[in-house]
């Protein structure tokens, strides 16, 4: 999906973002706010030059949060691969949305990613 279709998708949710979280690879280049259940996120969707929409990531307005959202993805996803576990971070394959899904705790704070499968092995993108 290009910029312009996730603007357009958002029903003009998704707005202009410039990010200390871009780099060579991946550029954010909207947000917008998401809820999901009890939980309250900052959108940030990340682009792949001419690949288009390639990561979204998922914010907590609020880190305290995080043991929560935690617990509830641990609950949806199951047990995590064992080797990110290492460094306190969860990653599933989540085969029936074509998903890689990460938590990623970060001190007071944490990130929900979500990536294409099949985007490690070289896809097109979202």
């Amino acid at each position: 999906m290009s910029v312009e279709q996730v603007a357009k998708i958002s029903k003009g949710k998704a707005q202009p973002y410039s990010s200390k979280y871009s780099n060579e690879t991946y550029k954010v280049e909207l947000a917008a706010p998401f809820q999901s259940g009890p939980f309250a996120f900052n959108a940030h969707f990340e682009f792949q030059g001419s690949r288009g929409l390639a990561i979204v990531s998922l914010h907590p307005v609020n880190g305290a949060d995080c043991p929560s959202i935690e617990r509830t993805l641990v609950s949806k996803y199951g047990e995590s691969d064992p080797e990110p576990r290492r460094f306190g971070a969860y990653k599933w394959d989540d085969r029936k949305s074509n998903n890689v899904v990460r938590f990623v705790p970060n001190g007071s704070d944490c990130v929900i990613i979500y990536r294409e499968l099949a985007a490690r092995g070289g896809a097109k993108g979202l």
